[in-house]
């Protein structure tokens, strides 16, 4: 099962919630800022991006592990 739906749904979820939140700079912005926004956001902000580098990592690994690359004529890699 991929994680993808669930990362497409979290940026979307993050990005929606800068709206809402205290001191940023977004293209629209409520009037009525919410500190719990602004929580998620700083906590989104701290762990998100490591996470989603992390899963891509990890993604891109298995894939060149598990890859036959001998069927890519001239393609280098191992072989």
């Amino acid at each position: 099962m991929s994680c993808a739906p669930w990362v497409v749904a979290g940026l979307v979820v993050f990005h929606s919630a800068v709206v809402f939140a205290t001191g940023t700079s977004w293209f629209v912005k409520d009037t009525r800022p919410g500190i719990g926004f602004t929580v998620f956001l700083l906590w989104g902000s701290l762990w998100g991006m490591p996470l989603l580098f992390l899963v891509s990592g990890m993604g891109a690994r298995y894939a060149v592990r598990t890859a036959r690359w001998q069927r890519l004529p001239g393609s280098g890699w191992p072989g």
